[in-house]
């Protein structure tokens, strides 16, 4: 790390710190349809933005309040985030709401926050504010379009008093269960959770990110955002759009801008072997990538290894891949691989882990169990404990509990909700009372000091008396059969007549919608569950592309 990071003790100060020191340095520059250069900013340039966004909050006395962030990808979210940030002002970045999409989602973060101004371009604010002026809640929020504030504005900033423990933003989660809950970051929790980054995934003089990830999202705004700007590396991004809709873009980039450090979900990798045709993958140079976290969802030792082949002619080698496990609440990661290591693979026994919730290894003739991928648990500051979620003792070695965290990066709690914060984030080990500790609500086991996550705790299936995990079912529905979409399925338990029993929903593929044999899908998707699973499944229900519900990071809202 070097001596500034060290020295500054919150992001303000390290933007400023950069602005003078290194004004001219390229700091983001954004990609316009995932291909060509579009918009950049220096240091300078960002710190002049930032102010100028800032002095307007200012004369608006809005320190202290929330401010809704609601823009495409693009560079209007950072001089917003960080004119936020200058101004003491609290963000809450949010999605862009899709055509035809309800308002629900960000009326009630709006209400929990009590927002008191939407930040927006003047292109969104034109398009949103009449529909937003249905809404009992957002028709009472000023709009302000940060793009027409002039950089003149800057001279009328003047300097908060932003401390270490002052909130930097709230992160709102999916709201799975209910309303969406506000994570409360601070500078601290971001500064710890950036150096520990940049301690399991090194900078040096030649690292380029290369991005596509949603701002919005914490591994978006943190990982693709925050990191390149915490190490003073060069950020290359694009839109989550640009990428889905041609995975070819990303690599691309990687391989045009010598990117060597980017962050992506599971399916992401998957998508990337799937759709990147031979011709095009002789296009591609990756010999500079040296970090390619796969996190934010289940990391699945397959797509490791089918992605490894189908790019080591390209110059990726296994030992780039770094899986990640975190969450919002802990503000990103809490355990990922160092870069200097491979990712370890494991196959454990499937059957003692759902009879017994213990791991061991599987036997050498298993080729059925399922290969389980690691997480060094080796993160300095952060404490990972297996603890059992009905007698709060911590488990032995290859118990499979729940995984609890604690450590600087560990956030504030929920925004207003004491209950839920001393739920969540204030747990204690019974028998030592050693704590508080985040309660991830992720199920795990520890094995050679790896951490294993085998799913949520919340979301197990268990069908005559048998645990089986959504996340495995899954897999095996949308491998079934060429009309169904991937990553786009969930599988959950529902009662009828007192009985557990599973159900499936599962989106088609855009091409597939007009033309399918519905009773050839079922019957692949019973068969291939009932082989794999030995499980019967009870309801089917195919629906149309993009209308599988998932939270902010792309996880199935299975509850």
């Amino acid at each position: 790390m070097s001596d500034i990071q060290h020295r500054t003790q919150t992001l303000t100060e390290l933007l400023r710190w950069r602005s003078d020191n290194q004004p001219e340095k390229t700091a983001f520059v954004f990609l316009e349809d995932g291909e060509r250069e579009g918009g950049s900013f220096t240091y300078r340039e960002l710190d002049t933005r930032a102010k100028s966004i800032a002095a307007r909050l200012q004369s608006m006395n809005l320190k202290g309040e929330r401010a809704l962030l609601i823009y495409e990808s693009g560079l209007e979210y950072l001089d917003s985030f960080f004119g936020c940030l200058y101004a003491g002002v609290i963000s809450v970045p949010l999605h862009l709401p899709g055509k035809n999409k309800s308002l629900s989602r960000i009326s009630a973060i709006a209400k929990d926050s009590g927002a008191k101004i939407i930040l927006s371009t003047k292109e969104i604010t034109e398009e949103l504010r009449g529909e937003f002026g249905k809404d009992e809640v957002l028709k009472n929020i000023e709009w302000t379009e940060t793009e027409l504030i002039s950089d003149e504005s800057a001279e009328n900033f003047t300097e908060p008093e932003i401390k270490p423990n002052t909130l930097a933003y709230l992160q709102y989660t999916s709201g799975s269960t209910g309303i969406p809950k506000g994570v409360m970051v601070n500078h601290l929790n971001l500064l710890t959770n950036l150096n520990i980054i940049d301690k399991s995934h090194p900078h040096d003089e030649n690292s380029v990110m290369v991005t596509w990830l949603p701002i919005h999202h914490d591994m978006g705004l943190i990982y693709g955002i925050l990191l390149p700007f915490y190490g003073g590396y060069p950020c290359y991004f694009m839109t989550p759009q640009a990428f889905v809709q041609k995975p070819f873009r990303w690599l691309n980039a990687i391989s045009k801008y010598k990117g060597t450090h980017n962050a992506a979900p599971n399916f992401a990798f998957e998508l990337c072997v799937n759709k990147i045709n031979e011709e095009q993958k002789k296009t591609l140079d990756l010999s500079a990538w040296t970090v390619a976290m796969n996190a934010a969802e289940p990391v699945r030792a397959e797509t490791i290894t089918r992605f490894t082949e189908y790019f080591g002619e390209c110059g990726f080698a296994l030992k780039h891949f770094c899986p990640g496990y975190g969450l919002a609440e802990g503000t990103l990661i809490l355990t990922t691989t160092f870069t200097a290591d491979e990712p370890v693979m494991r196959r454990f026994d499937d059957s003692s882990i759902e009879k017994n919730n213990i791991a061991v290894p599987a036997k050498e003739n298993d080729n059925e169990s399922k290969i389980h991928v690691g997480h060094s648990n080796s993160i300095e500051d952060t404490r990972i404990a297996i603890v059992n979620p009905v007698t709060l003792i911590e488990c032995k070695e290859g118990e499979v509990g729940e995984v609890w965290a604690s450590g600087k990066s560990i956030a504030q709690g929920y925004w207003q909700r004491d209950e839920a914060t001393n739920e969540t984030f204030k747990a204690h080990i019974a028998d030592t009372n050693e704590g508080p500790f985040l309660r991830t609500g992720d199920l795990g086991f520890m094995s050679e000091n790896e951490l294993y996550i085998t799913g949520r705790h919340k979301d197990l299936i268990i069908i005559r008396g048998q645990n089986h995990y959504p996340q495995d079912i899954e897999y095996t529905v949308e491998a079934s059969h060429p009309a169904l979409r991937l990553g786009c399925v969930g599988a959950f338990s529902i009662e009828v007549d007192g009985e557990e029993h599973l159900s499936i929903v599962q989106e088609l593929q855009k091409d597939a919608v007009k033309n399918f044999d519905p009773d050839e899908v079922f019957k692949a998707i019973r068969k291939a569950v009932s082989e794999e699973h030995d499980l019967q499944v009870y309801s089917i229900t195919l629906i149309k592309p993009g209308t599988v519900p998932k939270t902010s990071s792309g996880k199935i809202q299975r509850r």
